[in-house]
């Protein structure tokens, strides 16, 4: 994602690009929707002052943000055999067809 800052001046510009990289420098990971985490990485950052005639500065800060992909599939939980409780009612005996 992007950030753009336009401002009046160049100083006001590079202060307020400062401030905000510095916050999100402190972010590591973002929680997104799904309750996952993305991580969040610095990309670039860009000057654009050709508006400085319309008393323009511009400035981007670039982030990308990693996240995991989930693929669920269902699979049997046992291919051959059988499994029966134990008299304990605790264990779980397994015995596998050869």
């Amino acid at each position: 994602f992007r950030i753009t800052c336009w401002c009046p001046d160049p100083a006001t510009r590079d202060a307020c690009a400062v401030a905000i990289d510095t916050a999100l420098a402190q972010v590591t990971f973002l929680t997104l929707a799904d309750g996952s985490g993305g991580r969040l990485r610095f990309l670039r950052s860009q000057v654009f002052d050709q508006s400085q005639d319309a008393g323009l500065y511009r400035r981007d800060l670039e982030y990308s943000i990693e996240y995991p992909t989930t693929v669920r599939t269902l699979l049997p939980a046992m291919i051959f055999g059988d499994a029966t409780l134990a008299p304990d009612g605790q264990h779980v005996v397994q015995s596998l067809l050869g």
